[in-house]
């Protein structure tokens, strides 16, 4: 599966880690960007979809939960790793439950960052073409090749 040029977001206050990220992200041809709060993290979403979302918790302006929330209002194909230095067990499954696809505790090593996001989009990927194999099901046979 070809990862080069997908869009990410980066959404994080701490601009230093948030810009480490970013930087390590466009090395390997992602299409990466960042924000430091919720609302231009919302606003992003709405202007310039991205593919993928990575998603600090805790924000200066509103809780990451509520822009997880927003963000799947928008656009539920959007996927979403939460990222946080705070929380344990119940807030990734309650983030799960709200639609993230992974949760990511800090610190976190970069090759585990990738693993995730290459795993994630897999997972976006299937199910988009989940939802658009049920949405067209009779356009299977014109799929089936000719003897």
């Amino acid at each position: 599966m070809e990862y080069t040029g997908r869009k990410i977001l980066v959404v994080d206050d701490n601009l230093a880690l948030a810009e480490m990220v970013t930087r390590f992200l466009v090395d390997r041809e992602f299409d990466a960007s960042l924000v430091s709060n919720g609302n231009d993290a919302i606003e992003r979403v709405h202007s310039e979809p991205p593919d993928l979302v990575l998603l600090d918790l805790n924000l200066p302006d509103i809780s990451g939960m509520e822009v997880l929330k927003r963000i799947k209002e928008v656009n539920e194909d959007i996927a979403v790793i939460v990222i946080t230095g705070y929380g344990g067990e119940q807030v990734a499954v309650a983030m799960m439950k709200a639609g993230a696809l992974d949760y990511l505790s800090k610190p976190f090593e970069f090759e585990t960052l990738l693993t995730s996001i290459k795993d994630t989009l897999g997972i976006r990927d299937a199910q988009i073409e989940e939802k658009r194999s049920k949405k067209y099901p009779s356009l299977e046979i014109f799929s089936i090749p000719c003897p």
